[in-house]
């Protein structure tokens, strides 16, 4: 499998080409389904949808979980998720014995919709772990709550897009230099870019070559704010 490149393709396919223990972490965003609180499908879930994945009940936990645990040197996994997805995630991994944590990202700058709802500035993240998987003791920041502004309108290339400087602080703490990151799931390539950045090498897997086209186009600029 070639380091530091994008692969356009169904991530199920493209790593059942991948050799087992081959990776040091895997941090991924796959696609689920958004709540519209009855006010039909968005137009972020019909976009998702292109993706021709169905984060619920297309086997993802059947095919793509064991298929994570199998390219995984330690399982040393990062998964951003629904909370409708938490129990079964954590649960599938628990029984096989791995730690588990549940993280959450807030986003300060969440738009306040009204109506009797809560404002959606949460997301969850789900941290597996087997023995002597990395984690960076000298970050001092510990708390399971990061706090980052969601990428504004103008610098958003992708419906989910996360803020780099989250990407960037999972994989410092993490990850270790050179180590190898995989994001099969990897939409507008901000794993990539953290990784480059951080003198980690990746692989990047993305099923729209919309967005695999945009991701090297960001890998050639260089750093960037988002």
């Amino acid at each position: 499998m070639k380091l530091n490149h994008i692969y356009c393709g169904d991530c199920l396919e493209v790593m059942r080409g991948m050799e087992d223990n081959s990776v040091d972490l895997i941090l991924t965003d796959p696609p689920y389904k958004l709540e519209n609180h009855g006010g039909g499908k968005s137009k972020m879930w019909r976009q998702l949808c292109d993706k021709h994945i169905d984060f619920i009940s297309n086997g993802f936990t059947e095919n793509i979980l064991p298929e994570l645990e199998r390219v995984c040197k330690v399982v040393n996994i990062i998964l951003f998720c629904s909370n409708k997805q938490v129990s079964k995630l954590m649960g599938f991994f628990e029984r096989k014995d791995y730690s588990t944590t549940l993280l959450v990202w807030h986003k300060p700058n969440a738009v306040p919709f009204g109506n009797g709802k809560y404002v959606s500035d949460i997301e969850y993240l789900i941290y597996i772990r087997g023995k002597n998987a990395t984690y960076n003791n000298e970050i001092k920041e510990r708390s399971k709550l990061f706090s980052y502004n969601y990428p504004s309108t103008s610098e958003r290339v992708h419906p989910t897009q996360k803020p780099i400087a989250l990407i960037d602080k999972l994989l410092q703490i993490h990850s270790k230099s050179n180590d190898i990151i995989l994001d099969p799931f990897l939409g507008s390539g901000t794993t990539c870019v953290a990784a480059k950045e951080l003198g980690r090498r990746y692989i990047g897997i993305e099923i729209s070559q919309k967005y695999v086209d945009i991701a090297n186009k960001r890998l050639s600029q260089g750093v960037l704010p988002f």
